[in-house]
């Protein structure tokens, strides 16, 4: 069996809100796949319903007989806890690419973060700017990422094919995702939502702001990152609406009572992100992704296919 993409950590929260946001809209598949037909996806998880479309598996277990992918989306990773747990997000990314050589994709794409440059200061973040991750989550996903390196530096040195870096990878670096956030948490519980309030010139002033990303948003363009061949593909992208979004306006949208609280000395005011090489590949910047009703609909929506 050939599918066209093989997400792995299907069962995550961002994997059940894109299967969602698939399942809903015939459109937003038909990104997915060559033009002509329907995409053949397969969803990894390590536990959960079983079903046609669903590979229940892991590192180290044995894959069906004759399983191929076209492209691997790697979602899996750990979010929070002590160091050692977010370790795992360096070891899942080498994990992503032995099995994209096990199953013969042509590229690994990496679900990353903005976070692995938030204590840059100034204009929003280029992809080819310096590292700067505040926190242990930024921190291991930084670690990711030059894992990835590494592992494509020494295929190309020591593989089977002098200069073969194997199979691609492009790093996203995703922003905030509606739905699948820590604001999003809030929100999907009762009572007001409390948020920092930061003392500051400009665009420091007030509550926190974030670059966000719609969950239909990311379905468009995976779309158009499957389309490119991969030889033609960035290392790195980020991935996420052309302006970041206040935090505030979020939760007004949804309807919700704001409370303020005096910033910590660590929290960050601002994290916004260049996508002008995103616009190139997609078409254009992705506007829902900086409209806090957008963003919010494509949210409940994909929870209504998921």
């Amino acid at each position: 069996m050939t599918v066209d993409l093989l997400v792995l950590g299907g069962s995550g929260r961002v994997g059940r809100l894109l299967r969602g946001a698939l399942a809903r809209s015939e459109a937003l598949r038909a990104e997915l796949a060559p033009s002509g037909r329907t995409p053949r996806l397969m969803w990894q998880c390590r536990r959960g319903p079983s079903g046609a479309d669903i590979l229940k598996w892991q590192p180290g277990a044995a894959l069906p007989e004759g399983l191929r992918a076209r492209a691997i989306l790697a979602l899996w990773g750990v979010t929070e806890g002590p160091a050692t747990a977010l370790a795992q997000n360096a070891t899942l990314a080498r994990a992503a690419l032995h099995l994209a050589q096990r199953v013969g994709a042509d590229r690994v794409l990496h679900a990353s973060s903005g976070a692995v440059q938030a204590g840059l200061t100034g204009a929003p973040a280029q992809e080819d700017g310096p590292l700067a991750p505040l926190g242990p989550y930024g921190t291991a996903k930084a670690e990711m990422e030059r894992v990835v390196a590494a592992w494509h530096a020494r295929r190309a040195t020591a593989g089977d094919t002098p200069g073969d870096t194997g199979p691609r990878s492009l790093i996203l670096r995703l922003g905030n995702i509606a739905g699948a956030d820590s604001l999003s948490r809030a929100l999907s519980g009762p009572g007001p939502i409390t948020l920092d309030r930061f003392d500051g010139p400009g665009a420091t002033a007030g509550g926190p702001r974030r670059a966000y990303l719609g969950i239909e948003d990311l379905a468009r363009a995976l779309g158009a990152l499957l389309r490119l061949p991969a030889a033609a593909m960035p290392t790195h992208l980020n991935l996420a609406g052309p302006a970041p979004v206040a935090m505030e306006a979020l939760a007004r949208a949804a309807g919700r009572e704001v409370l303020w609280r005096p910033a910590p000395a660590a929290a960050l005011p601002v994290l916004a992100l260049d996508t002008t090489r995103l616009a190139a590949l997609t078409g254009g910047p992705l506007h829902g992704s900086a409209d806090p009703s957008a963003l919010l609909a494509q949210w409940h929506g994909a929870e209504v296919g998921a």
